[in-house]
């Protein structure tokens, strides 16, 4: 297993790794590799630094008890065998979910641009890290079967580059348009991406709070927490031909850190409880509703149909 072919991020020209270093041969940008390639050398993200444990259990869940289903369903459909499927990690983290589903026998590559990437040196193997932005990825079309990216759109478009910041730059939808653009760009068909974050539709943020209370309050409108119809939006933008949907988050999130208050453990079962009754037939429909607070949106690009 290697990493897929690579482009420029900046002119997306066929780029050929070399030891140390990668100069591109028409726009003349140069790529390093220290440890693991950095295709995104201006971007200075700022972020919150949290406990990796936390975190790195949080990935390795949604890997474990979401993502892997998913999978299978995918090589099911694509009448291969699952151990054939190569999956973005689009803002890893850690990279534990990326280690998971390798030990699984997938081929798994993560990007990130976060502080969490000195963490990668660890990750078994190592190598299959690369820093990378999101809206302007350093993979040749066609490179994935599957992209996955959790709580990571809310934070693209905002002001000053910062994950600590809701405040949104002026051009906030494109760059958020451009984000889903470069997840469709990479897919193969048929294909699938799984966007999750908290849901803008949905009065309360359980995710990102300070002070004493383990949620926040903020209008619908705003605009840091994205919408389904934003998606369908971005998504039927890069690809008409794409079907979008939002599903239950049940299994997807592991409720760690709300936990860390008695009432956030006491309202935890109660929110862990509707997640799974939208998993139900006739509310299937209410995952994109202001009822769900967490949005998982899968967006699949169908196979090719061959012209009889």
């Amino acid at each position: 297993m290697s990493l897929p072919p690579l482009i420029c991020p900046e002119c997306r020209t066929p780029l050929e790794p070399a030891d140390g270093a990668i100069t591109c041969g028409s726009c003349g940008r140069a790529y390093v590799r220290d440890g693991h390639w950095d295709f995104a050398p201006d971007l200075d993200y700022t972020d919150l630094e949290t406990p990796c444990h936390v975190e790195e259990h949080g990935e390795r869940l949604r890997a474990e008890r979401f993502y892997m289903p998913l999978l299978r369903e995918l090589a099911a459909e694509a009448g291969g065998p699952l151990e054939s499927l190569r999956v973005l990690d689009d803002g890893c983290g850690f990279g534990a979910g990326v280690e998971y589903l390798r030990s699984q026998g997938l081929d798994a590559v993560g990007v990130d641009v976060g502080w969490r990437s000195r963490e990668w040196s660890g990750r078994k193997p190592p190598w299959p890290y690369v820093r990378a932005d999101g809206r302007a990825l350093p993979f040749a079309d066609d490179s994935f079967d599957a992209v996955v990216s959790f709580g990571v759109i809310e934070h693209v478009g905002i002001a000053g580059e910062s994950g600590v910041s809701e405040e949104v730059a002026p051009d906030y939808d494109d760059q958020r348009a451009r984000y889903v653009s470069e997840a469709l760009r990479v897919l193969r068909r048929p294909g699938l991406v799984v966007m999750s974050q908290p849901n803008g539709s949905c009065p309360v943020d359980f995710w990102h709070y300070g002070g004493s209370m383990p949620a926040r309050w903020h209008s619908p409108r705003q605009p840091f927490l994205p919408r389904y119809g934003e998606f369908r939006r971005w998504a039927a933008r890069a690809d008409p031909a794409a079907a979008v949907e939002a599903v239950s988050p049940h299994r997807l999130l592991a409720f760690e850190r709300v936990g860390a208050w008695w009432y956030g453990r006491l309202l935890s079962g109660v929110v862990r409880a509707w997640l799974a009754a939208l998993r139900l037939r006739p509310l299937r429909f209410l995952a994109r509703s202001p009822l769900n607070p967490f949005l998982v949106v899968l967006v699949r690009k169908p196979p090719i149909r061959s012209r009889a």
